[in-house]
């Protein structure tokens, strides 16, 4: 049975349009499925910590996602995803945080408890494409 966890060196901010709170997509790579999995960001802040969290068995929270990523090499990894909610009255805002999981992992039958804890960079995410005026490559400014 593999390792397990790890998260992605950079995660995205997401701000809820609601709630004005910003939340965490956090990822990384599953070396089996995630049967259990408990998620903790947390950022230093001037006025205090910033924190988002989630664990997948909260009632009314999202579950984990498992996908598969391609690699480099052209080879595939199975991944895990959970969004970590604002927990703390500070929003995270871009920079280093702290990233910490704790997940049961089964493979092949057989189940593995692990812990892991590493710096991430946590970014916003690239701004959606406008929906205006198309222009060709010929119009466009190859400067």
């Amino acid at each position: 049975m593999g390792t397990g966890g790890n998260f992605k060196d950079k995660l995205k901010l997401v701000e809820d349009p609601i709630t004005k709170h910003v939340h965490v997509d956090a990822k990384g790579p599953a070396y089996g499925d995630v049967v259990e999995m408990c998620i903790w960001i947390i950022q230093k802040q001037r006025a205090g910590d910033a924190a988002a969290t989630q664990i997948t068995t909260f009632p009314g929270r999202g579950g984990v996602e498992m996908d598969k990523e391609k690699l480099p090499d052209g080879t595939t990894q199975k991944t895990w995803q959970l969004r970590a909610l604002q927990a703390s009255t500070n929003p995270l805002m871009p920079g280093f945080a702290t990233a910490m999981a704790i997940a049961l992992f089964r493979e092949d039958g057989k189940e593995q408890a692990q812990f892991w804890s590493q710096a991430v960079e946590l970014v916003m995410p690239p701004p959606a494409p406008e929906h205006g005026p198309q222009t060709s490559s010929t119009d466009a400014d190859d400067d």
